[in-house]
This record gives C-alpha cells, sequence and structure tokens, in this order.
C-alpha cells in the first residue's frame, strides 16, 4: 500500500497593481455577502428562541468539531502522515419555552 503526501509550496506572484484592486475588491464584496448572510441568520435564529411556545423546541447542533487522535507512545514518524484517525463530536443545545 503506497502512501500519498502533499507538499505546500511558497510561489511568489507577480501582478499588476490595478488588477491587485479588482482582486481585492472582488473578495471584499464576497466577504460583506458573507458577513451579511450570517448576521441575518443570527437575527433570524434570535427570533425563532424568543418566540417558541410550550409545545415546541429548538435543536442547534454544531457538526463542525475534528479532532485527531494523539499517539503519545510512539515513534516520532507516526505523528506525521495522512493517515491519522479523526473523532468527530457532535454538540447539541436543546431549547424550550419555559412561561
Amino acid at each position: 500500500m503506497e502512501k500519498k503526501t502533499t507538499i505546500v509550496v511558497k510561489q511568489l506572484e507577480t501582478i499588476e497593481l490595478l488588477e491587485l484592486v479588482w482582486r481585492f475588491n472582488d473578495m471584499l464584496l464576497k466577504a460583506r455577502r458573507h458577513v451579511f448572510n450570517i448576521h441575518q441568520q443570527f437575527l433570524a435564529y434570535r427570533s425563532l428562541r424568543k418566540s417558541l411556545d410550550e409545545k415546541s423546541c429548538l435543536i442547534h447542533i454544531d457538526f463542525s468539531e475534528n479532532y485527531q487522535c494523539q499517539y503519545h507512545a510512539e515513534v516520532q514518524a507516526v505523528h506525521f502522515g495522512g493517515s491519522h484517525q479523526q473523532v468527530t463530536l457532535h454538540t447539541g443545545v436543546l431549547y424550550v419555552s419555559i412561561k
């Protein structure tokens, strides 16, 4: 079984100032849209939480927590490579109304 690894290399790039400004402006517009969406989702989420009645609940689950397992007694070579085992934590919160 052959192992494949990737190597990240820094690359020097030369660009005209006007092109750099255009690229930065494009990236800034995408970031603004992203921040706007996050803000609107947060407002909708808060509104949902506040409007819960006694027959409703809100479940918020975060699936994005990945952790790599560590080997404390292994040789140094095992710490570098692409075949580490991972553990995913599914954390969640349940909101109910108490009135």
